[in-house]
């Protein structure tokens, strides 16, 4: 069966600062889909796919928060990972 996490599981970090999520995928053959809250990733100037399974993310804004996902695929499975990130500062 497919097995997969997103990478470091919660993370609390400030405004203007970056961030990293990492999908770890055990199964064959799979690609990886990165989304948060249920909605696939934008890539942008700040928001960045650096690979299929690495995202990462510049300047954090109070936007950034929330759930982010690892969604794997293939003909006879599929599974999610998740990770949190919380932005601490002033709004």
């Amino acid at each position: 069966p497919l097995q997969v996490s997103l990478l470091p599981p919660h993370q609390i970090l400030n405004t203007g600062q970056e961030a990293t999520f990492t999908c770890n995928v055990t199964g064959y053959p799979v690609t990886p889909y990165l989304g948060k809250d249920q909605r696939q990733i934008v890539a942008s100037n700040r928001v960045q796919l650096l690979s299929r399974d690495v995202l990462h993310i510049v300047s954090l804004r109070r936007e950034d928060r929330g759930m982010y996902q690892c969604f794997v695929y293939n003909d006879n499975d599929g599974a999610q990972g998740t990770a949190e990130l919380k932005i601490s500062g002033k709004y």
